[in-house]
């Protein structure tokens, strides 16, 4: 016939069907392993974001000045930004949302500081930066440093 006939499979046809599956094992097993965990941190980052949006909200609404803590967006305020029944702001939400990605025992603690931190201090759902507004999650899989 036209030259020698192939008796088998050669080691370099095994070596490129395993570095295949290989490839497709490293692409495909991440987004199968743990997609609640997946689900949390997306849940985690859509509640930082609503937190982040009602604070620059109300700070749009009060002369640049962020809610002195975060429970102050479940309130109605007046344009002094003090807790009033009958203010014209507000609530901005109805509950601080909690952080699925800690314990529900402390998802919706609020740990307050005057300086941007620099990691998370693992005290809680989340971190107030009581000076500037700003909101951090306060998890090491969902710290976020910079205002995103």
């Amino acid at each position: 016939m036209y030259g020698r006939q192939s008796r088998g499979v050669s080691l370099v046809d095994l070596l490129i069907v395993v570095i295949l599956m290989a490839v497709l094992a490293t692409i495909i097993i991440p987004q199968v392993r743990d997609p609640a965990d997946n689900d949390k941190a997306d849940t985690a980052l859509s509640h930082l974001h609503t937190l982040r949006s009602q604070v620059e909200l109300y700070k749009t609404q009060h002369d640049g000045q962020p809610p002195a803590t975060l429970e102050l967006l479940t309130k109605r305020t007046n344009r002094r930004g003090a807790e009033d029944a009958l203010g014209a702001y507000g609530p901005y939400l109805h509950e601080i949302p909690a952080n699925p990605l800690v314990d529900r025992e402390i998802a919706t603690t609020v740990t307050e500081v005057t300086t941007d931190p620099t990691a998370p201090t693992n005290n809680g759902g989340w971190i107030y930066n009581t000076q500037t507004g700003g909101v951090w999650l306060d998890h090491e899989k969902g710290f976020v440093p910079s205002e995103a």
